[in-house]
């Protein structure tokens, strides 16, 4: 269940661990058009995708080893 506070850690974390893209805020922390624009060319342009959805294969792929 998520909580308030555990949000940004947490993304930040599957960032780190390549499962998800980055979307950088302003001076403001506000999500800026340009921004996000370019965060979803990576993953449909620039291929971006195969790799978030290899890395998630690898997580599936851990998570049933260990029966989780």
């Amino acid at each position: 269940m998520p909580f308030n506070l555990d949000q940004l850690p947490t993304a930040k974390y599957v960032v780190e661990l390549g499962f998800a893209l980055e979307v950088r805020r302003d001076e403001n922390v506000r999500l800026e058009r340009e921004e996000i624009a370019k965060a979803i060319r990576n993953v449909i342009v620039e291929k971006k995708e195969e790799e978030l959805k290899a890395k998630s294969g690898e997580l599936s792929e851990k998570i049933r080893e260990k029966g989780i």
